[in-house]
């Protein structure tokens, strides 16, 4: 086949496909808004990330292009984020390969791929709760700049009693998923307003309303339970799970765009939604994920990781630290 007629079909695939979508706007003008049908369920609900992509859209796109090109196979998001196209790319048992600079996103999207241990997570879930309500820390197990600035000292006992506890669960698997949990009860128990990405400490009124941390994480643990639940029964009924793991072939890979070296890995779609803007405008993933980031054993995440790149600090404008993480330093002193 010559690579005349080669382009002709990949233009009419092209034709087709926007011909397809462009049907659902002339439906309804505001179709592609998802204003009230959009819902954050299953491995969805797992973590409230900056800027997350709306589920739906990005399934009923996967499933706009496979009915067009039923070839597709392998789904690449080089700004993966919290993982949002690789659930719905898990949903149709496609494989899905995912990078990103920030140590936060790849935890989510490693939790979210699994396995599903439903089982076992349930009786590690109990011990690890018990254990919290049992032990009481006299000491607080990390130490970074600014920590009595964003955190009551009662909140940093109850946080040191749930990081201990983690790092004793034996099971790597289950540990990545009490972390994911432990992340966003830091966001919910820390003196930076919850109604911002960016760090703005909270009026006295609101810290002194702060709630219990071993209370918070109890609740959010169980809620990521029933979650990676829900996602087993869905990925069961659909047939993409053999043996409480995804037929879907992941990998996550927590790497900067920068200096990501050039691969010979081909990719059937590549769906994303990159970071821009200016410093003033752009998302603040950094300054989202600072302070959850102290809180969690980062080897369990990638062990290459240094530590150090959670204590420097560089100028307002350059949203990165060491090439690993975007952090705004300024604001966090």
């Amino acid at each position: 086949m010559n690579q005349a007629i080669i382009e002709s079909e990949y233009l009419n695939v092209d034709n087709t496909l926007i011909q397809n979508i462009a049907a659902y706007s002339l439906q309804d003008a505001s179709y592609w808004s998802f204003k009230g049908r959009s819902k954050r369920n299953h491995c969805h609900g797992l973590i409230q990330y900056p800027a997350m992509m709306v589920p739906e859209m990005q399934g009923e796109l996967i499933d706009a292009i496979q009915s067009v090109d039923s070839n597709i196979t392998t789904v690449f998001d080089p700004f993966v984020g919290s993982g949002t196209t690789m659930g719905e790319s898990m949903m149709r048992g496609l494989d899905f390969v995912g990078h990103d600079i920030n140590p936060l996103a790849i935890l989510a999207c490693e939790v979210k791929s699994g396995p599903l241990y439903v089982n076992k997570l349930n009786e590690k879930i109990d011990r690890l709760l018990s254990a919290i309500e049992q032990f009481n820390s006299s000491e607080v197990a990390v130490s970074f700049k600014g920590i009595d600035k964003w955190f009551l000292k009662e909140v940093q006992l109850e946080l040191s009693t749930i990081y201990l506890e983690i790092k004793a669960e034996p099971s790597k698997w289950a540990r990545k998923i009490f972390w994911l949990a432990l992340s966003n009860t830091v966001r919910s128990t820390c003196n930076s307003r919850s109604s911002t990405y960016k760090l703005h400490i909270k009026s006295e009124e609101q810290i002194g309303k702060i709630g219990s941390a071993k209370d918070i994480f109890k609740k959010n643990l169980l809620k990521s339970f029933e979650n990676i639940r829900a996602q087993k029964e869905i990925l069961t009924k659909n047939g993409y799970l053999k043996r409480s793991k995804s037929i879907s072939k992941v990998t996550i890979k927590n790497v900067d765009a920068k200096l990501r070296n050039k691969s010979k890995q081909k990719f059937d779609l590549l769906i994303s939604s990159p970071p821009y803007g200016d410093n003033s405008t752009t998302v603040t993933y950094g300054q989202f994920s600072y302070l959850p980031l102290q809180w969690i054993d980062l080897s369990d995440i990638n062990e290459k990781i240094d530590p150090s790149i959670l204590s420097s600090e560089e100028s307002p404008d350059d949203l990165q630290i060491n090439h690993q993480i975007r952090v705004e330093a300024h604001l966090v002193a």
